[in-house]
């Protein structure tokens, strides 16, 4: 038994062998307009390719196949709607066995539904106008492609059957000193998904996930300024710079919060909020109230700015300068360390 963020595994660890192709081309120009213009102009495209594993290890839980059970067997199975949930890539049979019925094999090698898009094309432009001897204006504006760490993305995919198990203590925690571990799937099997009105039990599962579908973090960067010397080795710099950015990435994106029942809106036929019932309000059947945990590429920010700045150039290549930035910063991210 070893664990790697929390997994239980065979004793040699999880075996990974993960490779992501990427390429990039750009061209860029400045054009002089005039003896008072200049443009820059450019545009670059950018390719990130999905995560892949050469061992097959690479299983994934998509939330669209989730979604097509919306009630589960009511208890554990090896094969059909229990385990539908369950995705491998292409090259998992030349490592493993047939997967059971119900299992999809996914075409590409990735763990994702669609290939990640070709269409990343990020322009830039930008301008330096000489409106007086004493007066420069400049400005600019782009389009630019992030790449998401490997290791942002790795523990979505990591810990999936039947290499590995997630070993966690969830909130309805029943282990005591002499059963210390909660249970786990058995090593090779796929878990099952399950869920008993009657019995009040569910399958409890705890599964991250990576979103089926990704798209290419995306920052849009915007300046404009104006350079003024209003007075014999002083320069007076005032600008705007904003930037805001769609399909940041967001991990440990919880999509199965359990609801709030009452009579006028009942959940799966329950009417009152305990936490017993928990399992049974949540959106998805058979899962912890966080066992849908997602790496997702979904958040957004926007961030605007008012900079000041005042340079003072002395003889003797000294100089003094100060600055000022007013700035709002609004995210949806808990954390943007990846983006």
């Amino acid at each position: 038994q070893a664990c790697l963020f929390c997994s239980r595994s065979d004793a040699q660890g999880i075996i990974h062998g993960y490779s992501a192709r990427g390429a990039s081309a750009f061209v860029h120009d400045d054009f002089k307009y005039s003896s008072r213009m200049t443009l820059n102009l450019g545009v670059r495209w950018e390719f990130n390719g999905a995560l892949t594993d050469k061992w097959g290890n690479l299983t994934q839980t998509w939330i669209s196949r989730i979604q097509a059970v919306p009630i589960p067997p009511t208890g554990p199975t090896t094969s059909g709607p229990g385990v539908s949930q369950w995705v491998v890539p292409n090259n998992y049979t030349k490592f493993y066995p047939q997967p059971p019925d119900g299992i999809l094999i996914n075409d590409p090698s990735s763990a994702l539904r669609k290939r990640v898009p070709l269409s990343s094309f990020g322009p830039r432009l930008g301008f330096a106008y000489q409106a007086t001897s004493k007066l420069v204006v400049r400005g600019g504006a782009g389009i630019f492609y992030d790449r998401v760490g490997a290791d942002r993305i790795v523990y979505s995919v990591e810990q999936g059957n039947p290499y590995a198990a997630t070993v966690d203590f969830n909130p309805q925690n029943t282990q005591t000193l002499q059963n210390p571990f909660p249970a786990t799937p058995v090593l090779g099997t796929f878990s099952s998904r399950w869920a008993n009105f009657e019995t009040g039990q569910t399958s409890n599962l705890n599964v991250p996930l990576l979103a089926e579908v990704v798209h290419n973090p995306l920052i849009r960067q915007y300046n404009l300024g104006v350079q003024y010397q209003f007075a014999p080795s002083w320069v007076l710099e005032v600008g705007y710079v904003g930037s805001s950015g769609i399909n940041l990435m967001t991990q440990y994106h919880n999509h199965n919060t359990a609801r709030l029942a009452s009579p006028e809106h009942p959940i799966n036929g329950i009417t009152t909020n305990t936490i017993a019932n928990v399992p049974f309000r949540v959106p998805y059947l058979g899962y912890q109230a966080v066992g849908v945990r997602g790496t997702d590429f979904d958040a957004a920010s926007n961030y605007n700015s008012f900079q000041a700045t005042v340079r003072k150039q002395f003889s003797r290549g000294f100089m003094v300068q100060g600055a000022y930035t007013w700035s709002k910063n609004l995210t949806n991210l808990a954390n943007n360390q990846a983006n």
